[in-house]
């Protein structure tokens, strides 16, 4: 508890002047998009990290101190200043666009050709339910 308090008095100093452009630079030089997308979006056994990232004392936590799927970044690789940056670039990032914005999304949302089947109208077609086959998309990924 005590390192995380230490952290956070840490990053916090540091985020007084966070600035989003160095941050995409260290966020590019640290390799953190090797993993995590360039801009954040995470990847098929990765998290995503923005939109919405962590709260910058929970991120630095976590990277001083990773899960054993990261490497951890120590101070001496990942200056406190230099995680703040990242963070305020992970901020910056917006919200994706919505299907809404895409003209052939909308219109098959609009003409019905695109949405989801309630349970009885699966049932009506013949189609069983995940709960019923036991069945999650997971294991039909991993099995091919």
């Amino acid at each position: 508890m005590a390192l995380v308090a230490l952290i956070a008095a840490g990053t916090a100093r540091a985020a007084g002047a966070a600035s989003a452009g160095n941050g995409k630079a260290a966020y590019v030089k640290n390799g953190c998009w090797q993993c995590h997308g360039f801009v954040g979006q995470g990847g098929p056994a990765r998290p995503k990290l923005a939109p919405d990232p962590l709260p910058l004392a929970a991120l630095a936590a976590f990277i001083r101190n990773t899960n054993g799927r990261m490497p951890p970044y120590m101070e001496a690789v990942l200056s406190n200043a230099d995680l703040a940056d990242i963070h305020a670039y992970l901020l910056a990032i917006p919200q994706p666009a919505g299907y809404n914005s895409i003209p052939l999304l909308r219109q098959a949302f609009n003409r019905g050709r695109v949405r989801r089947r309630s349970a009885r109208q699966s049932a009506a077609r013949g189609w069983r339910t995940r709960a019923q086959t036991g069945i999650e998309p997971s294991d039909i990924r991993s099995a091919g």
